[in-house]
């Protein structure tokens, strides 16, 4: 068979040449991009019990992130226990002491020595490594040219890991600082890359050089090529949404949820944002600005707060919206999206497959997102100012549009190997 024959063995799981170990280095690579792109949206690469002295003032719990730092501290709207509250590293924060004196003024980089330089490797290190995993799922059934991408992810990885476990080790806390849940899935991300990349070099041993086929002649066309990509874009987007606390976002929530004081300064709030697990409310803590300046406060639906002599969490306070309800359908949804998307990624080189998973992560998409919207609704009803959509709401928009346009471009090019091989599955000797 000359280069330029189109050969369809690469749409029948038997002749593609790409065996189990290769099935599990394309897994590997799906897995270690979403979990840089989980820790990326995180804030808990390291944390401590008892941080300390921060800037003149005593934190207990705190925990760092690539983009933000967080601590728990008395929030005035509620009554009952600490809440976390996180900052940006370039923000100036006025820490204020128990009688009201501005204790720091600085900003993140100027309360963590060295910080701000090796922010620079890690972020160079994890964006290498997500291009890396990112090429290496595009064309997972080339054995040769996705180890490579693994290899480079996994050293970049590393090299990153590395600079941020040493900025861990000089923080002056109390207390140890622990690896966080993004920082064990940073390590876990460039280990099982390696490990990725010695199953693609086992897979390509397995298959002699006659059965394997190339980017010119294995019928995938630039059509297939870009529903590849699409595929990752669809669960990626996917799941960047699910970890937003900002599907929705209002500017003054007024009587909704019964959470903020219109009559008391101290007890009112700013903005509120609402996503899948939990949502933010913009509220005062005498430790900021001595009260008087608003900052972002973290909830989770299933967490109680007191306001006033009222305790309930999330869901009951925006029960009557039905909040509960429709964050599990949307919630479903998009896993279901996210799923169908995966398995559209392992499996690209396979057409019509990857166009009916495609077709249903679409749909899913599109559930979740009326589903959504019948919340945003129901709330703006209550709130003084109208809710809107917001990033994790655009998110999932274009997550669903993605997987409706590699549905296409994925039927496009099956239509055209139909047409040049006269069948869409044949054994390539028929080619």
């Amino acid at each position: 068979m000359g280069s330029g024959s189109k050969n369809t063995a690469t749409q029948s799981l038997s002749t593609d040449g790409v065996h189990v170990c290769g099935r599990i280095a394309a897994l590997s690579g799906i897995i270690c991009l979403a979990w840089y792109a989980v820790a990326l949206m995180t804030t808990d690469w390291s944390f401590t019990d008892n941080y300390g002295n921060l800037g003149g003032v005593q934190v207990g719990y705190m925990e760092f992130g690539l983009s933000e730092f967080c601590f728990k501290t008395d929030v005035n709207t509620f009554l009952d226990s600490e809440h976390l509250i996180c900052f940006s590293y370039d923000e100036k924060i006025l820490l204020t002491d128990s009688t009201g004196v501005v204790v720091s003024d600085k900003t993140g980089y100027e309360l963590f020595d060295g910080l701000e330089a090796r922010r620079v490797v890690v972020f160079f290190g994890v964006a290498v490594s997500i291009a890396a995993c990112f090429l290496g799922a595009v064309f997972s059934e080339k054995p040769v040219f996705n180890a490579v991408c693994l290899s480079i992810s996994a050293i970049a990885g590393c090299v990153a890991n590395s600079a941020w476990l040493n900025f861990q080790e000089e923080l002056s806390s109390d207390s140890d600082m622990m690896v966080g849940t993004a920082g064990g899935l940073m390590i876990g991300a460039w280990m099982l890359s390696a490990v990725g990349a010695g199953m693609a070099c086992w897979d390509r041993r397995l298959t002699a050089d006659e059965n394997r086929t190339n980017v010119f002649n294995d019928g995938i066309s630039v059509f297939g090529r870009v529903a590849s990509a699409g595929t990752i874009f669809t669960w990626l987007l996917f799941g960047l949404a699910v970890n937003s606390p900002q599907w929705s976002k209002t500017s003054d929530l007024g009587t909704a949820g019964g959470l903020c004081s219109r009559v008391v300064s101290s007890n009112e709030c700013g903005d509120a944002s609402f996503g899948l697990w939990s949502y933010q409310i913009q509220a005062k803590t005498s430790i900021v600005s001595n009260g008087t300046e608003f900052v972002d406060v973290i909830l989770f639906y299933d967490e109680a707060v007191n306001t006033g002599g009222v305790t309930a969490d999330g869901n009951t306070r925006f029960d009557s919206y039905g909040v509960e309800i429709k964050r599990q359908v949307a919630s479903g949804c998009v896993l279901i999206g996210i799923l169908v998307s995966i398995l559209a990624d392992l499996f690209n080189e396979k057409l019509m497959f990857s166009a009916t998973m495609m077709g249903l992560a679409t749909i899913a998409g599109m559930i979740a997102m009326s589903s959504w919207v019948n919340f945003q609704e129901e709330l703006s009803k209550d709130t003084a100012s109208k809710v809107e959509f917001s990033d994790g709401g655009w998110l999932e928009v274009f997550a669903w549009l993605t997987a409706g346009f590699s549905t296409i471009a994925f039927c496009c090019n099956g239509r055209r190997l139909r047409a040049e091989t006269g069948s869409s599955n044949v054994d390539a000797s028929q080619a």
